[in-house]
């Protein structure tokens, strides 16, 4: 009877310590859980507020990048207007007039040809040319770079297949619809991308406010 009554008082001890144990657990586990909840709570808030203030530093980037290529096709494409109003209409027609158009480096052929084509006409007489414009701010090491070496040779390619002359009009300082200087050489008479003031002196426009001229005889535009 004796070890009957200490096997039954170990046995509610033993069911005593396992449900005290028990409960502490559970207690703890659910404490823990609302943490990790309101931490992974607050990680989310995070994470897309990172990504918005990331995309406008993305944008003002891309927009940096490509302000100075749009800039430069704006001031080129006011200098060639400044050129356009310099051929009067009684002699001459612009028979082309490129607008450089591209997206995402795809591009027409014609796009690297000269800016205009342009056709003189005088009682019988009539002639084609072009005209590649190009305007810089100052001159840089007393003289400028005009074009790239592929540029040129693009242009030389089209002066002959088409065979036609080509004359390269500089504009130098003050702005691109009034420059201060003008300089009108033909392609055949440049060697190089690089022309020094030296170079350019034969050919300036001293005139500048006149309309522009073409000698059919001579096949010299001035």
């Amino acid at each position: 009877m004796g070890i009957l009554l200490i096997m039954i008082g170990f046995c509610v001890l033993a069911t005593g310590f396992y449900l005290t144990f028990f409960q502490k657990n559970v207690s703890e586990r659910t404490s823990i859980n609302p943490v990790n909840q309101e931490t992974a709570i607050k990680t989310d808030s995070r994470e897309p507020s990172a990504a918005v203030s990331e995309q406008p530093e993305k944008e003002q980037v891309s927009t940096e990048v490509n302000l100075e290529p749009k800039e430069s096709a704006d001031k080129g494409r006011k200098f060639e207007e400044y050129i356009a109003l310099k051929f009067d209409k009684k002699y001459f027609n612009i028979k082309e007039w490129r607008g450089d158009k591209y997206v995402q480096g795809v591009y027409a052929t014609s796009n690297t040809y000269p800016d205009m084509e342009i056709v003189f006409s005088h009682k019988e007489m009539k002639e084609n040319f072009a005209v590649e414009c190009k305007w810089r701010k100052s001159f840089y090491k007393n003289g400028i770079e005009w074009a790239k070496e592929k540029q040129i040779e693009v242009y030389q390619k089209f002066q002959k297949e088409k065979n036609m002359p080509v004359f390269v009009i500089l504009g130098i300082g003050g702005e691109p619809n009034s420059p201060e200087n003008l300089f009108i050489l033909p392609l055949s008479a440049i060697q190089g991308i690089f022309l020094s003031t030296d170079n350019l002196k034969p050919y300036q426009k001293l005139s500048i406010d006149k309309n522009l001229f073409f000698d059919a005889k001579d096949k010299i535009l001035k």
